[in-house]
């Protein structure tokens, strides 16, 4: 069912529901104000306070509240070199100076999610944007963003095994002409909508990790389940995307640039639906996003509670960074032996298998073999190996320093 309630400016270009309000303004008056706003760059300081000034001077009832600062919502106050303050104070533990007063653009919750993906290897993080649903009113919107955020966050845990995540949620204007008809599959929400009338796109951005997976491979993981087949649910053009994240600019390390991601995220950007006319829809954008960044349980997190894993293409394990896989190498024989020496690395990103298919095929080596280039082939003889890594790690190191003994310095 569409709308057919229009605003009470008779040259407004989209439709919309009718926002209540007791100031007074006519028509001319409106229009003029439109026509100014043409004339400051979009998104900028000045275009931002411009249109601020005109939803005080309507005064709607619904925004009677709002906290303003310096001309513009208490939430577009926040600048990046803020944010890297407070980013940089929090991780040493003790925010301070402006860190202290941006301190509400992020919980503690969401602090703690960003520094385990900061410890994440940078190709394994990929920067995701997630669009969930299209909302007809605003109300329908910001339930939609609390609905939503949960449903993908059941997905994430589901789909990616031992992942990391944390997603910022956002609402978006636009004509319904303008979203692309096979962005999503469900298409019901078009019935009856007129071209020019005012929709709401909800989507998340945000960051996740998924051991031994790449930008590229974490979006086809939205689009299939793990048997291969088909998820209806994202499927639709351009609905995920996942691109690879930039190095954080302030570590020496390799590190990704949560603090980037983030405060793009949460940035907070108004897309007027219509350029001929941009304040058609900022009082509500502004209610909108009023609500959603006061509440900081809209930013859905999740796996931040244990250790960050990685993956092993060989033995198909999880295991901690700081640890080895279940194929990692039995034991350590010298040269003595005429053996190479191999690292308790994971041989799917150490060890190359022209190194393993030249060891000798003696007792202890056949059995790396298996674990490492072999497991299909051998699934009863890799538990074997297990069961005998056991007995026999003392056994060789017993031997190992008995040659030594023999061979003297």
């Amino acid at each position: 069912m569409g709308f057919t309630t229009t605003n009470s400016f008779a040259m407004n270009r989209t439709i919309a529901p009718e926002m209540e309000k007791s100031g007074r303004m006519t028509s001319l008056e409106y229009n003029i104000q439109n026509m100014r706003m043409g004339h400051f760059k979009k998104g900028s300081d000045k275009w931002l306070k411009r249109a601020t000034k005109v939803v005080q001077k309507l005064n709607y009832d619904e925004l009677s509240d709002l906290d303003v600062r310096r001309g513009k919502p208490w939430f577009l106050q926040d600048s990046g070199p803020v944010l890297r303050g407070l980013w940089k104070a929090r991780k040493s533990g003790v925010p301070k100076g402006k860190a202290r007063r941006a301190s509400d653009r992020f919980s503690g919750r969401a602090l703690k999610a960003m520094r385990k993906i900061h410890e994440c290897s940078l190709g394994n993080v990929g920067y995701a944007t997630v669009v969930t649903s299209i909302s007809l009113t605003k109300e329908q919107a910001l339930q939609a963003v609390q609905t939503d955020g949960q449903s993908v966050s059941r997905f994430i845990r589901n789909r990616f095994p031992h992942a990391i995540w944390i997603m910022f949620p956002e609402v978006e204007q636009v004509l319904v002409e303008d979203v692309a008809d096979d962005l999503l599959l469900d298409r019901s929400w078009r019935e009856g909508m007129a071209d020019k009338a005012v929709c709401y796109k909800v989507h998340f951005h945000g960051m996740i990790y998924v051991p031994g997976g790449v930008p590229r491979s974490i979006e086809l993981g939205f689009h299939t389940h793990r048997s291969g087949k088909r998820i209806s649910r994202f499927s639709g053009v351009n609905q995920v995307r996942v691109l690879p994240m930039y190095a954080d600019p302030d570590e020496k390390d390799v590190r990704p640039d949560v603090i980037g991601v983030a405060g793009y995220s949460t940035k907070k950007h108004y897309r007027p639906p219509t350029d001929e006319r941009m304040l058609e829809g900022y009082a509500e954008w502004v209610w909108l996003t009023d609500k959603i960044a006061s509440n900081p349980n809209l930013v859905i997190t999740g796996g931040v509670n244990g250790p960050i894993k990685d993956y092993c293409s060989s033995c198909h394990s999880f295991f901690p960074i700081d640890d080895t896989c279940q194929c990692g190498p039995l034991c350590e024989v010298d040269d003595f032996y005429g053996f190479q020496q191999i690292s308790n690395e994971c041989p799917s990103t150490s060890v190359h298998q022209e190194q393993v298919e030249k060891l000798p095929s003696d007792g202890h080596s056949f059995l790396n073999w298996i674990g490492l280039s072999h497991y299909d082939e051998y699934p009863i003889l890799h538990g074997v190996k297990k069961m005998v890594a056991r007995v026999a790690r003392p056994v060789f190191a017993g031997v190992a320093w008995l040659t030594g003994q023999i061979r003297g310095p």
